[in-house]
C-alpha cells in the first residue's frame, strides 16, 4: 500500500481544477463587463436623483397649494440655492409656522438647485389663500453635468418639467378636452328642481 505522500493523482482529479488561462479569461470577460455597466449604473444613479428631487420640488409645490386653500391663509415657498434648500411658511410675509424645510443638497437626492427664475423677481414664490401662486416660477437642478428644469407654471393644476427641449405645457392654452366645462355644470344645476 503506497503512503498518502507518495500517491499519485488520478487523471480525474487534475481535470476538476482550473487552468490558469480559464482563470485569466474570466477576470477579463468580469472587467469589460463592469466596464461597461458602471458607467451606465451612475447615469442611472443621476437620473433617479434628479427624478426624485424633480418630483419632491413637483410635489411640495403642489401641496403648499393645497395648504393655502384648505388654510384660506397664505403660504411662502421660499427658496436658498446657497444651501440647496426650500422652506414652505404660512402667512404672507413668510413669519408664519414653517411647514417644510427642504435640504436638496443632502442623501437621497444630493443634488443642487442650480437657479430660481421668479417672474416677478426675487425668491420667493407666494400661494394666495385660493392656492394661486403669485407669478411664475422655473427651478434648474443639477446632478453632475445633468440639469433639469422645474417649471411651477400654475400648480392648481399641476406643475411641469422640462426635460431639455421637450417643452413645457402651458395650463392656459390645454387642449378644449382637457378643460372641465364649468358653465355647463352650472346651467344643469340651474335646470334641476326640487
Amino acid at each position: 500500500m503506497s503512503s498518502p505522500t507518495t500517491q499519485s493523482l488520478s487523471p480525474t482529479a487534475l481535470s476538476r481544477a482550473f487552468t490558469l488561462i480559464e482563470l485569466v479569461i474570466v477576470i477579463a470577460i468580469l472587467g469589460i463587463v463592469g466596464a461597461i455597466a458602471i458607467p451606465r449604473f451612475a447615469g442611472a444613479t443621476t437620473r433617479y436623483r434628479l427624478d426624485l428631487a424633480a418630483s419632491r420640488l413637483e410635489g411640495d409645490a403642489v401641496l403648499a397649494a393645497e395648504w393655502a386653500r384648505s388654510a384660506g391663509q397664505s403660504h411662502v415657498m421660499s427658496f436658498d440655492t446657497g444651501a440647496d434648500r426650500y422652506t414652505i411658511i404660512s402667512g404672507a410675509d413668510g413669519s408664519g409656522a414653517t411647514r417644510a424645510d427642504v435640504f436638496l443638497g443632502q442623501s437621497p437626492y444630493s443634488c443642487d438647485i442650480q437657479s430660481v427664475t421668479l417672474s416677478g423677481g426675487g425668491a420667493k414664490l407666494v400661494f394666495d389663500g385660493f392656492g394661486r401662486p403669485s407669478m411664475g416660477a422655473s427651478v434648474t437642478l443639477r446632478v453632475g453635468d445633468a440639469t433639469r428644469t422645474v417649471v411651477l407654471a400654475d400648480v392648481v393644476t399641476r406643475p411641469t418639467v422640462d426635460e431639455g427641449g421637450a417643452g413645457v405645457i402651458d395650463p392656459n392654452n390645454l387642449p378644449p378636452d382637457l378643460v372641465p366645462d364649468f358653465a355647463a355644470g352650472a346651467q344643469g344645476a340651474q335646470g334641476a328642481g326640487p
